[in-house]
């Protein structure tokens, strides 16, 4: 898993934990006016006029792009090809742009045969062009890493 992808979950860990805030004690609820505050109905509240919260948005991001890196590995894993019976994985480092297409690809961890690194390569050549990121506004590329699995238990 990459750093980024290991960042995010963690992002999204840290953001669905439960937040631990003090109950009221005793002395604070006597030394508090009590107030009666309008509350509106949830019918009444149009979904235009609720403020958009930036860590909901940062987790709708991070899920969105979580998502489309596992959906780039099943597709990549899917163009393997079916005759190679050894077995290893070779990790596999590229870039996307922001229409999806491969810029950039590396090997960053050789299987060590040469033979697997070579189809591994190829399969990410074959999967691509990728389907559009999910924040294809921003005009960076995409940068991943992916390991490609070889063998029976793959």
């Amino acid at each position: 898993m990459t750093t980024q992808a290991k960042s995010l979950f963690e992002d999204l860990g840290r953001a669905m934990a439960p937040s631990r805030q003090p109950a009221p004690s005793d002395l604070s609820a006597r030394l508090l006016p009590s107030a009666t505050l309008p509350v509106a109905h949830a019918s009444e509240i149009q979904p235009d006029a609720l403020p958009r919260i930036p860590l909901a948005e940062k987790l709708d991001q991070s899920a969105r792009q979580a998502n489309y890196a596992h959906r780039i590995w099943l597709r990549i894993m899917a163009c393997r090809p079916a005759a190679v019976s050894m077995e290893g994985r070779v990790t596999l480092s590229f870039d996307l742009d922001v229409s999806g297409h491969l810029t950039r690809s590396s090997v960053i961890s050789p299987s060590g045969l040469t033979m697997l690194d070579r189809a591994a390569i190829q399969a990410l050549h074959r999967a691509s062009p990728f389907p559009v990121p999910p924040d294809a506004s921003t005009s960076e590329a995409l940068h991943f890493e992916v390991e490609v699995r070889f063998g029976p238990a793959s």
